[in-house]
């Protein structure tokens, strides 16, 4: 039985709560070479051809390949006419493409199927028009995975797997394999494929490699202690300098943003999940983990060290640029912005994009992206909206989207024909080499909501009055939270009545604000609570 959707506590009270629970609860070596070399991309394996047993006659009688039988039950002429309702969030130059290539196949499919598309400002606007129409959605929704979990509690969503394996209307083997694996496995949950990947982006750490050189340091950062050294080295040639104005900056500029968190969990060899996975009706969520108390602890102690600091600004891009920052993090959509910001700001200096360190050597990251789901209709709906997505994963497709966005392919094929794409983005060509370190986002339905929580206590940590105690009571608040948040249980037994402990001065968080070389403009990321816009 699907668990009924339950109403999250808006951003102050989760923020609130997690703020008087935690209040009641009681420098220069030079670092190795970026470790083993980073795996690429694995598109998915093929099983293994089977060799064929040669037969003792001589000469073989000639024989009639039998033409591919449809499972589907829909005839080629039955899509004649069908129209297909599509719905995506992109706005700007993706919603541009978007529209010509379903002009494109409109205009040009032999089957005379006709997408009518319809524009949505961002994924959460998308998001509650699904939910408003539950008994007539369209036939194709763009979306997040964790968003399609949801949706599919109150209406199944179609398995694209007899699709995409049918011998008349899917892939080929050998074309499925093309996909790389980090993208296309994660779509398949409890043994149904929901969606096929439009793209995906990723968060990366960005690394100002001119000025980490005149530090002294000539590689980039393997292990978080590499991380720290590196760090504190440019905070502290910031409070040594003359300008008084920067102290308290350099280092790495803090982000809250619950991927960053997320990314530098798996990259400490934590998991937000439990394993093995739990049965029905049992919490999923572990974030009490020796792995994850690590994280929050190096975190911690480099803002305590003043070698990790936060911005007011919306973005690290002028900070980051304008060298009050050697690490920033942010997604890969963020290059085009952080380049134009290095422009203004006349700094020539080379930087690059990582993956997050680790202790043992091999650094993590987290992908996400929305997808293409399909909605139940007719078989010749079902079928043509698939033959429409089918069309928009083929390689020059693929390569269109994804220059239109700066995100990343989801097979080799498309890879190969962006050869002048990444010669002209010299980042976005080494974030496509880091993939291999990818780690999807939770599957279920509730991270939409347990990620809020995530993203709060990223906040939390960074609160001038938080210290390193109070993570074991961070951490048991966030399993005791994400158990409500996915089996819908009493907030009143989950949050309890936490011991009285101390009452610490409340101050402000230990801010340095940048004078600003420019105004930035940026299609805004909604905050945890919402989707992530690529």
């Amino acid at each position: 039985m699907a668990l009924k959707p339950i109403r999250l506590p808006g951003r102050r009270f989760l923020s609130g709560m997690l703020a008087a629970f935690l209040l009641l609860a009681g420098c220069n070596s030079i670092p190795p070479v970026l470790p083993v070399n980073p795996p690429a991309p694995s598109p998915t394996a093929l099983p293994e051809k089977p060799q064929p047993t040669p037969s003792a006659t001589a000469t073989l009688a000639p024989t009639q390949t039998a033409a591919p039988v449809s499972a589907l039950d829909v005839r080629a002429e039955e899509l004649r006419g069908v129209i297909v309702r599509a719905w995506h969030p992109w706005i700007g130059a993706g919603g541009e493409t978007i529209s010509r290539l379903i002009e494109q196949f409109n205009l040009g499919n032999p089957w005379g199927i006709l997408v009518v598309p319809a524009q949505f400002s961002g994924y959460d606007a998308l998001d509650r028009a699904v939910s408003a129409s539950p008994s007539e959605p369209p036939q194709i929704v763009v979306g997040y995975q964790h968003q399609a979990l949801d949706w599919d509690q109150t209406g199944a969503l179609v398995d694209l797997q007899p699709y995409l394996s049918d011998p008349e209307w899917g892939l080929e083997p050998a074309e499925q394999a093309d996909f790389y694996s980090e993208f296309w496995d994660p779509e398949v949950v409890d043994g149904r494929r929901l969606g096929l990947p439009a793209f995906r982006s990723a968060s990366l750490l960005f690394y100002n490699q001119t000025w980490a050189r005149e530090l002294g340091f000539q590689a980039p950062p393997v292990t978080p202690e590499q991380f720290r050294q590196q760090a504190c080295a440019a905070a502290g040639q910031l409070r040594h300098d003359s300008d008084r104005s920067n102290d308290g900056a350099g280092g790495y500029i803090i982000s809250t943003d619950y991927l960053v968190l997320l990314s530098w969990i798996y990259a400490f060899g934590g998991d937000p999940l439990k394993d093995p996975e739990p049965g029905p009706g049992q919490p999923v969520y572990h974030f009490d983990t020796p792995e994850i108390a690590k994280t929050l602890t190096f975190l911690r102690e480099l803002y305590d060290q003043g070698c990790a600091w936060e911005s007011r600004s919306q973005t690290p891009d002028p900070a980051f640029a304008g060298r009050l920052g050697l690490f920033a993090s942010g997604s890969l959509l963020d290059l085009p912005d952080l380049a134009a910001a290095f422009k203004r700001s006349g700094n020539q200096d080379d930087w690059v994009v990582l993956p997050y360190p680790s202790p043992s050597g091999v650094p993590a990251l987290v992908s996400y992206g929305p997808s293409y789901y399909i909605f139940p209709s007719t078989p010749a709906q079902e079928l043509a909206s698939w033959l429409f997505l089918r069309w928009l994963a083929l390689p020059d497709n693929q390569a269109r989207m994804v220059e239109a966005l700066g995100a990343l392919p989801i097979r080799a094929a498309a890879l190969e024909q962006m050869a002048g794409y990444e010669k002209s983005h010299p980042q976005w060509g080494q974030a496509v080499k880091l993939t291999g370190y990818a780690h999807a986002e939770p599957a279920y339905a509730s991270w939409r909501k347990v990620r809020f929580a995530l993203g709060e206590a990223a906040t939390q940590l960074f609160r001038s009055y938080f210290t390193l105690d109070q993570i074991p009571a961070m951490l048991a608040y966030l399993d005791s939270f994400a158990s409500e948040l996915h089996l819908g249980s009493n907030l009143a037994e989950v949050f309890g009545t936490p011991t009285f402990t101390h009452t610490p001065t409340f101050t402000s968080t230990r801010t340095h604000t940048p004078a600003p070389t420019s105004t930035l403009t940026r299609t805004s990321r909604p905050d945890a609570a919402s989707t992530p816009v690529p």
